[in-house]
């Protein structure tokens, strides 16, 4: 990172930092998804709720991680980049606000679709906005280091949510989450530049 160099006209620090802040919010959108699968026995239990609502809480996830990409790219080339990603960020931080008091299975199914439509912020803006503000080189090799980061929430994810649901409550994984998030989006509010009308 020490010979990293903005191409539009930002410091050093504040490039490195928006992508530390990036790969925390990307870090937080997948592991939000491998630790509720620990405490998806707690949910049905407390929903009264069939058990074919485990699936189906994943599959509704998935399908607001795919549901999005279409959009926000034409979005983000209209009003900006910055603008665009950080409504995804308030949009999973409401959202998983909003899992951790849900009353029944049916809320809960519908915020896991709005939860997950944060992941489609992270490659069409997050990671563009890398590409249109460092040189390839960089862009490559800090996409590159922030994607094996964000594999490590498989491994991590079941662990830490076991280790949630079996001192606590389902609910204290999606309130751990929301403060982590509420971090995530103060840094990328800071740091995160608007390449869009920018020269080099």
């Amino acid at each position: 990172m020490r010979h990293v160099k903005p191409l539009i006209k930002i410091s050093r620090r504040q490039g490195v930092l928006f992508a530390l802040f990036l790969v925390i919010y990307e870090f937080l959108t997948y592991i939000s998804n491998d630790m509720i699968l620990s405490g998806m026995y707690q949910v049905i239990d407390e929903f009264h709720a069939n058990p074919s609502n485990i699936a189906s809480a994943v599959t509704c996830f998935m399908i607001g991680g795919a549901c999005l990409q279409f959009i926000i790219g034409p979005l983000s080339d209209t009003y900006g980049r910055r603008k665009v990603m950080l409504s995804g960020v308030v949009l999973f931080l409401i959202s998983t606000f909003s899992l951790a008091i849900a009353h029944n299975m049916h809320q809960f199914l519908m915020e896991r679709i709005f939860q997950g439509m944060g992941i489609c912020f992270i490659g069409t803006i997050g990671y563009a906005t890398l590409q249109e503000i460092f040189n390839d080189t960089d862009a490559v090799k800090m996409t590159a280091l922030m994607s094996s980061i964000s594999i490590v929430s498989p491994l991590l994810g079941p662990l830490a949510g076991s280790w949630i649901v079996l001192h606590a409550s389902w609910r204290e994984i999606f309130e751990l989450i929301v403060v982590c998030t509420v971090v995530a989006l103060w840094g990328l509010w800071r740091f995160m530049p608007e390449p869009i009308g920018q020269t080099t």
